[in-house]
């Protein structure tokens, strides 16, 4: 089992316990929802405001420590799916408190304190990502709604508005939850090159397929991702996207080609295009 599989397992039976129902079978979770259940963890508060630290910039979301206890902060700068999505990432870090100090039902100022420096852990961060997921994106009842749809990125918007949560969000659930192999990738625009965009990030799923090579960070993108940026359509490529990508050094890498579709999203400089490789589908 992989070490992301792991965490899955490990947040799902948590979210299981703290909430004393089977975490995969709920539904969607409003704001409001995900508020109370911060309080029974033992959460003294949970506010929205304006946040920014000198040290890491405008934050979503963070633990404060305040007497008897602490208080969840939420940025209320940013998007309602942000806003939910930082909440339920908080959610995270409190059952990491907890379950390091089970014999307390609350959460203590002093405990806190002692802790703070652990949510630069970047360990604890993934958990508390793979967490969120879980609590917003439940596997089984995600996995009902996946299975009425087509399997594209073209599901990925309903899917985001049924759960409240982010594009990037949604797509890597789907990725996660898919029961073929799949690779997920995300460009951005890429500053020097007008017109150009840039590899951000890749994901595939635990699914056995065939081995892919990882695109270098610099590489850049063009045909199927390079559309999609430019006209916010679906461009399916059965040739060209991951055929060859462009490096900064202008030498290419080979691909085996896969059934690719992309897909542009956002607009001016919060615009990116996520593409999806159907690994099960290569062409000779």
């Amino acid at each position: 089992m992989s070490r992301n599989a792991e965490r899955r397992e490990t947040a799902k039976a948590t979210l299981t316990r703290a909430l004393a129902t089977d975490v995969t079978r709920t539904g969607p979770k409003s704001f409001e929802q995900l508020a109370q259940f911060a309080l029974n963890l033992g959460a003294f508060k949970v506010v929205k405001r304006p946040m920014y630290r000198e040290d890491h910039g405008i934050l979503s979301g963070m633990l404060v420590p305040v007497e008897g206890g602490c208080l969840v902060a939420i940025n209320e700068r940013i998007g309602a799916s942000r806003q939910l999505y930082s909440l339920a990432h908080e959610i995270g870090h409190l059952l990491h408190l907890r379950d390091r100090d089970s014999t307390q039902s609350t959460i203590r100022r002093e405990k806190y304190r002692a802790e703070w420096d652990r949510h630069d852990d970047p360990d604890e961060e993934r958990s508390c990502e793979v967490t969120a997921a879980e609590l917003l994106m439940p596997e089984h009842t995600f996995a009902d709604h996946l299975r009425n749809l087509p399997d594209s990125l073209t599901s990925v918007s309903n899917l985001s508005q049924i759960f409240g949560t982010s594009i990037t969000a949604t797509a890597i659930r789907i990725v996660e939850l898919n029961s073929q192999p799949r690779l997920l990738t995300r460009w951005r625009q890429d500053k020097r090159t007008v017109g150009a965009v840039r590899l951000s990030w890749q994901i595939r799923n635990s699914i056995n397929g065939p081995s892919v090579e990882v695109i270098p960070s610099n590489s850049k993108s063009f045909a199927g991702a390079k559309a999609a940026w430019s006209q916010g359509g679906l461009k399916v490529t059965d040739e060209t996207l991951l055929e060859r990508v462009a490096q900064g050094d202008s030498r290419y890498v080979g691909f085996p080609v896969f059934k690719t579709e992309s897909i542009g999203f956002g607009v001016d400089k919060s615009r990116f295009v996520l593409s999806m490789s159907h690994l099960e589908h290569i062409r000779r």
